[in-house]
């Protein structure tokens, strides 16, 4: 496929009527409690964008508190395109995890890979955080 063809494909995915592409991405962070904790799992955010494109609403569904916080947190700071209407509802999908290929983390090594499958799912990966007993 050309750029262009792929271009074309991403625009039509992202301004459907069910749908708006972000504007500006915050990167998330790993909550360091939560990271220290082992916890991973999904959060669901259901957000009420207004007529600017910032986030004037968010619920959290499923997963940690501490992890629903971050991504709360997170999503305040994204805009997204001016919506076809308003209110404008839209999902996003966090999904916390570890990665057990990657060094561990003694403290002093944290590696957090962050990827996004836009407009509705970001990934968060980290390295396990090794404990002494």
């Amino acid at each position: 496929m050309t750029k262009l063809g792929f271009a074309v494909l991403f625009l039509s995915t992202c301004f459907a009527q069910t749908t708006v592409c972000p504007r500006h991405i915050e990167t998330p962070k790993d909550p360091p409690l939560a990271r220290s904790a082992s916890i991973m799992g999904r959060v669901k955010l259901t957000l009420e964008l207004a007529v600017d494109g910032t986030v004037a609403k968010v619920e959290t569904v499923g997963g940690n508190p501490l992890l629903q916080k971050a991504a709360a947190e997170n999503i305040k700071l994204w805009t997204f395109e001016v919506p076809p209407f308003v209110p404008f509802t839209q999902v996003i999908t966090y999904d916390y995890g570890f990665d057990q290929s990657l060094p561990g983390d003694d403290g002093t090594n944290p590696i957090v890979k962050v990827s996004f499958d836009l407009p509705d799912r970001v990934t968060i990966v980290a390295n396990v955080r090794l404990v002494e007993p």
